[in-house]
């Protein structure tokens, strides 16, 4: 687990699908979790509340847009997902 103040110097693969800074190795069979918002919210409180805050946007008050129009945070976190995954995409992690 990360301290307080302290950051992350790279971001692999084992702090996102096991724990956050993990320093030995993980069973692939049991560890390895798909992570959801929550998880991503532990290092991107900001981006998790601002998703939060817009779940509630499926149907809009004023009728601005269709009922049903997908968060722009949802987006951006699918995408960002999609980016580091192509570089695996030989299945391994």
């Amino acid at each position: 687990k990360l301290g307080e103040k302290e950051t992350l110097k790279e971001v692999g693969c084992i702090d996102c699908h096991v724990d956050i800074n993990k320093q030995d190795k993980a069973d692939h069979t049991k560890d390895v979790r798909m992570p959801t918002a929550d998880v991503c919210g532990t290092c991107h409180l900001r981006e998790f509340a601002e998703r939060e805050s817009e779940r509630d946007t499926m149907i809009w008050p004023n009728g601005q847009w269709p009922d049903g129009r997908p968060s722009h945070a949802l987006a951006k976190y699918q995408e960002a997902n999609a980016i580091v995954h192509k570089m695996y995409e030989d299945g391994t992690l």
